[in-house]
């Protein structure tokens, strides 16, 4: 269904935020530029590790929805940021979009 949509859009680039373990969308044959961020350090570091491995494809960052300037991208995808508590000190690893 995404597929179909960035095409009828028309839409380069996506940016997901938070992208998470990027699972379900990274069964996704997605033909954009794709750009995923999280705040959790951990989960950005094993993405970039499935890149390297070709399981995935895009760019990871560190980064905070709620403070960090964002990349651009002609589609924003915001799935379930609210779905998680309170950022804890084991997520106080963000750099403020410098990843």
């Amino acid at each position: 269904m995404l597929p179909a949509l960035l095409q009828r859009l028309g839409a380069r680039s996506l940016l997901d935020a938070p992208c998470g373990d990027a699972g379900w969308i990274g069964r996704m044959r997605l033909d954009v530029d794709y750009t995923g961020i999280d705040i959790v350090p951990s989960l950005i570091a094993a993405n970039r590790e499935r890149v390297v491995r070709g399981e995935l494809s895009g760019r990871f960052r560190i980064a905070d929805i709620t403070r960090d300037t964002l990349p651009r991208a002609e589609m924003n995808m915001t799935r379930a940021p609210f779905n998680w508590p309170a950022p804890r000190a084991d997520h106080a690893g963000a750099t403020g979009g410098r990843a």
